[in-house]
C-alpha cells in the first residue's frame, strides 16, 4: 500500500477546463482534437482520466505545492482536484507567485514533510484552514 503521496505541481486536473479556456499548456490544446471528433466529444473524454475523480480515494498523508501563477499545468485545475481530497490527510503549500515551480521556502517546508515521513515521523497535518502553521523543522 501507497504510504505517502507527494504531488507537486500536479498535472491532468480538469483538463477539460485548460484546453476549454486555454489555461495552460500541457499537455493537450484545442488543436489537438483527434481527427473525426469534436472537441466536446474529446473534453467529455478527459473528464473520465482527471485525477480529481481519484484523489478522494487516497487514504495516506497527501503533501502537495501549487504554483498560484502556474501556465503549465493550470493552478485552477489543480485546487479542483486538491479539493477532492480528504482534508484531515492535506497539507497543501502554495506559493503566490511560483510558475511552475516554487520559492525557496515554499519547497523548503514542502521538502521537509518528506524527510519526516522517510524518518519515521508523523507528519503535522493542519487542523484548521484558517490558521497558518509554521513549516515543519
Amino acid at each position: 500500500g501507497v504510504k505517502f503521496c507527494a504531488p507537486g505541481f500536479p498535472g491532468l486536473c480538469r483538463l477539460d477546463w485548460t484546453i476549454q479556456y486555454n489555461v495552460g499548456g500541457w499537455p493537450l490544446s484545442k488543436e489537438d482534437v483527434p481527427q473525426g471528433q469534436t472537441l466536446e466529444k474529446m473534453l467529455e473524454t478527459l473528464s473520465y482520466y482527471d485525477v480529481a475523480n481519484f484523489i478522494g480515494k487516497v487514504k495516506c498523508p497527501i503533501v502537495g505545492t501549487i504554483g498560484w501563477m502556474d501556465t503549465v499545468t493550470a493552478s485552477g485545475g489543480q485546487m479542483a482536484a486538491f479539493a477532492q481530497a480528504d482534508k484531515n490527510r492535506l497539507t497543501l503549500y502554495c506559493a503566490p507567485w511560483g510558475r511552475h515551480g516554487a520559492d525557496a521556502r515554499t519547497q523548503q517546508a514542502y521538502y521537509a514533510t518528506h524527510s519526516l515521513f522517510l524518518e519515521g515521523k508523523e507528519i503535522p497535518l493542519p487542523k484548521t484552514w484558517d490558521k497558518i502553521e509554521e513549516a515543519p523543522k
